[in-house]
């Protein structure tokens, strides 16, 4: 908004009160303003711009983990599929041992289902089925107990994901030595060579989950891009859902602010943005890309409710000095012009709803009326009233009248 001077008597009062003036001695002093080149003039929404990337990958950990490697570190170049870091894996890898060591046992089970079994080998069969069942008695024993530990939160997950793994281990142990018990008394049945089958079947499966799982515990960039963050150093235990890695792609910056919804109806996707900020040594320009559809409120810093609506901008030039999270100053130019006669809003005021000036000429300050063009927050357009070259008033005050007899400051 312009800042506008209202002097609140009339054109006449003003002559009449500046022939007295004009007849005295008695000179004021102001403060002048030449207007001595056509100058550049955009009229602009000022906000504040928050930097932020476009391509940017934060990685968090799916499983329960110490980190027992980081391979990385923050301001270090990267590319896709390059490892970054992992968890400890052991007992996955154990795991995943025990779970293929199953699936041999049932292999061979299969490839001996049609032969013949002798005394010796059904007793041991017999063995291996007591002992199999006594350890799925303890494993399943332990399971419920941790499954209350963990509901109650005496027990971490990690822990209880091993009690869950070695439950389910020992089940398919207890699984596999009925089912060698009852090959080796009697002849396989096609329900029982089907049973195997499908045994042989679903630990693949868990095989495979195994396999998966442990690829959970090693992080790989999915970007090209810079290491932002690491939050954590190695020998932190982890939760699932926490952050471990950030990497950005600094080349896809963009910037994002709020624009209070009475402005947004000037701007259009498009529109040049001046993109600054002096105490970063930020300066270049952009345009806006994106106008959000929809509004929010928001309260102000003066506790005040505001409708504003998110628009993004996309720089020319990323700038040396940008970073992410910075916050800059961003004018979205609503209109400008190249080359035009321009000066100080100060210097503008208003009598009954027209503007004026006071126009210096020969030591006199000379009510002046003007028609003004596009309107800046410091300087405004002159269409008629005034020339190039003229020299004018500047913040004139309440005592200036027509014609009165003026001294410039220096």
């Amino acid at each position: 908004m312009n800042k506008k001077l209202i002097i609140g008597v009339g054109i006449a009062g003003l002559i009449v009160a500046g022939v007295f003036y004009s007849q005295s001695n008695t000179k004021i002093l102001v403060e002048s303003y030449k207007i001595e080149e056509l100058k550049p003039l955009a009229k602009y929404v000022e906000e504040t711009a928050t930097i932020k990337a476009r391509e940017q990958q934060e990685i968090y950990t799916s499983n329960p983990g110490e980190i027992k490697e980081i391979l990385v570190k923050e301001g270090q170049t990267v590319r896709v599929d390059e490892l970054l870091g992992m968890l400890n894996e052991e007992n996955v890898k154990l795991q995943l041992e025990q779970l293929e060591a199953n699936e041999k046992e049932l292999n061979a089970l299969y490839d001996e289902t049609l032969k013949p079994a002798d005394w010796q080998t059904i007793q041991k069969a017999r063995s291996n089925l007591e002992i199999a069942n006594t350890n799925f008695i303890k494993a399943e024993t332990d399971y419920i107990n941790a499954q209350k530990l963990y509901t109650s939160g005496a027990m971490n997950q990690n822990t209880f994901d091993q009690q869950k793994t070695n439950f389910e281990i020992q089940q398919n142990n207890l699984n596999i030595a009925k089912s060698q018990l009852s090959l080796v008394q009697k002849k396989v049945s096609a329900n029982v060579e089907m049973q195997i089958k499908s045994q042989i079947e679903a630990l693949g499966k868990n095989i495979l989950i195994a396999h998966n799982n442990l690829d959970k515990y090693s992080f790989k960039s999915k970007i090209n891009g810079i290491v932002t963050e690491i939050p954590f150093k190695e020998g932190r235990y982890l939760q699932p859902g926490m952050k471990i890695f950030e990497v950005t792609d600094l080349t896809s910056m963009y910037l994002e602010t709020e624009v209070l919804a009475s402005d947004v109806k000037d701007l259009e996707i498009g529109d040049k943005v001046i993109i600054e900020e002096e105490d970063l040594g930020v300066k270049t320009t952009g345009e806006i890309t994106f106008i959000s559809p929809k509004a929010y409120s928001k309260i102000s810093d003066l506790g005040i409710e505001q409708k504003r609506i998110k628009v993004e901008i996309e720089p020319n030039k990323i700038d040396k000095n940008m970073r992410l999270n910075y916050e800059v100053t961003v004018k979205l130019v609503i209109e400008e012009k190249s080359e035009t006669l321009t000066i100080p809003n100060s210097a503008i005021f208003e009598i009954e709803g027209e503007d004026y000036v006071f126009v210096i000429r020969n030591s006199i300050a000379n009510l002046t009326k003007i028609e003004k063009g596009l309107e800046g927050d410091e300087e405004t357009e002159i269409l008629k009233g005034i020339n190039k070259g003229d020299e004018i008033v500047d913040s004139p005050s309440d005592e200036l009248e027509n014609k009165v007899k003026i001294q410039i400051t220096e």
